[in-house]
């Protein structure tokens, strides 16, 4: 039998394959092109899509219950807690850039976790003990930092800072506020704190549980002049973005769609619209607060969890938590589509 290789024989047979294949390809891409979406990498779900023109998926990291991932700008790097799915325990992670995760401290139960951006404290709220708890940067250790939230049921979930310059109602700049979602009989809470002195929490707004506008608040994002509070309130679709203004009052962001389970703001630098975490169905969504506009940017994540989402302070980056999945996502601005800072 000659077993010798005729190539002649073989481009023939394989010419009308490579055809085919250039021709998928190309349809592929134009498929792309036309409908805007980029579907995941190999090495993450390909569920996950990518819905608004101009971002790419540039890393996604595996992570075991992974929760409220939040930027260090001071090492450039990602803080997250672990919130088993069952049982208590838990910890306080690193994501370092090579993307290797190093275990900081214990913790129980993390609800969020919040990075002072002034000098990279980090700081985890954990409903279930009611408390808040700070690490400074480059420790290994956590002290309390706030435990008089609440009387019978303090349930302290999403915090943000007045960053400089701000000129909007409630705070100073440099003043911190946290949201208490009073899970279970208590009342709901908004609290004015120090990210630079511990404990001396001041209680700027209340209201008795299944009384006033908040139901369940999870998220709040402070802009130059602005502060949101994200409250999925409970029912199907009722889901709400408050605005928190001058009494102190809460004014609802009226939305041209509506937000069904809202449990994560964080704000666009760039162009000042508001980036949600929705649960029903998991996505992250672009919210203009002054227009109602709704649009999707990124969908078919697996479950998504309080304070889901942050950004970088340039609004490059985006970084979503997929507590369900198991997965943290980072998407990026493609390349022409970047803001620079100039220094001068």
């Amino acid at each position: 039998m000659n077993h010798n290789f005729d190539r002649n024989h073989t481009y023939r047979f394989f010419t009308p394959l490579l055809r085919l294949l250039l021709c998928a390809a190309l349809l592929g891409s134009l498929a792309t092109a036309l409908t805007g979406r980029v579907s995941a990498g190999p090495d993450v779900p390909n569920v996950v899509t990518i819905v608004e023109p101009g971002w790419v998926m540039s890393s996604a990291t595996a992570a075991a219950d992974p929760v409220g991932a939040h930027y260090n700008p001071i090492d450039g790097l990602l803080y997250y807690g672990r919130r088993p799915a069952s049982g208590g325990g838990g910890n306080l992670n690193r994501i370092n850039a090579d993307g290797s995760i190093t275990v900081i401290t214990t913790a129980d139960r993390p609800s969020t976790v919040f990075v002072d951006p002034t000098d990279g404290d980090i700081f985890v709220s954990e409903d279930y003990g009611g408390g808040v708890y700070r690490t400074a940067f480059g420790a290994t250790t956590r002290t309390t930092w706030l435990s008089g939230l609440g009387s019978g049921d303090d349930d302290p979930v999403g915090m943000a800072v007045a960053p400089a310059g701000y000129s909007g109602p409630i705070l100073s700049a440099g003043q911190a506020l946290l949201v208490d979602r009073g899970a279970n009989s208590g009342g709901d809470y908004i609290w004015r704190w120090s990210p630079d002195t511990a404990e001396g929490e001041v209680l700027i707004y209340t209201d008795a549980q299944s009384v006033g506008p908040l139901g369940d608040p999870v998220d709040v994002a402070i802009g130059p002049s602005a502060i949101y509070i994200v409250d999925p309130l409970g029912a199907a679709n009722d889901g709400t973005i408050f605005r928190l203004d001058e009494g102190p009052t809460l004014t609802p962001v009226a939305t041209q769609t509506p937000i069904a389970e809202p449990r994560g703001i964080t704000i666009d630098p760039i162009t000042g619209d508001l980036w949600v975490v929705d649960a029903t169905p998991p996505r992250l969504l672009r919210v203009n607060p002054t227009s109602g506009a709704v649009s999707e940017m990124v969908t078919g994540f697996a479950g998504l969890l309080w304070a889901g989402v942050d950004t970088t302070p340039d609004g490059n980056h985006i970084f979503v938590t997929d507590w369900v999945g198991d997965m943290i996502y980072t998407f990026s601005r493609v390349p022409e589509n970047q803001f620079h800072f100039d220094k001068n």
